[in-house]
């Protein structure tokens, strides 16, 4: 059973101490009752989900729900909070954006080339008159 259950050979089980052993199975244990909790979480989420858009869609309806915790609240909406992007991450996706535009617009020598150019970073981008152009 522990076998199968670690994904090992006999070879490896025979090799292992009990404090190992134990070390393993406890591992697999909370591996096992993340992967179950989150799977229980995406199906909530989803129900929630369902209610939200029958709800929406209901005429006689008063009060619509504007968010999607407004029709079922769970204990893990409070331990999920989303970090809010910074100004200097928003910059940075919008560069690797443009450079992948850039380079996707031009051929492949062009991307050779910006390639060996941008090895460690992104380059900064100008807009002058609706031209982008890559300093």
């Amino acid at each position: 059973m522990a076998i199968s259950r670690l994904h090992i050979s006999s070879k490896e089980f025979y090799e292992m101490t009990p404090a190992e052993f134990v070390e393993a199975i406890t591992d697999s244990v909370s591996r096992d009752k993340d992967y179950l909790t989150t799977i229980v979480q995406t199906l909530w989420d989803s129900t929630r989900v369902h209610i939200m858009f029958d709800q929406l869609g209901n005429p006689y309806l008063k009060k619509r729900p504007k968010r999607v915790t407004d029709v079922l609240k769970f204990r893990w909406d409070s331990e999920r909070k989303e970090q809010a992007q910074t100004v200097d991450d928003m910059k940075a996706i919008l560069t690797a954006l443009h450079v992948a535009n850039y380079v996707n617009k031009k051929g492949k020598r062009h991307r050779i080339k910006a390639e060996r150019e941008n090895k460690a970073n992104l380059p900064l981008f100008d807009v002058k008159g609706g031209n982008h152009q890559v300093k």
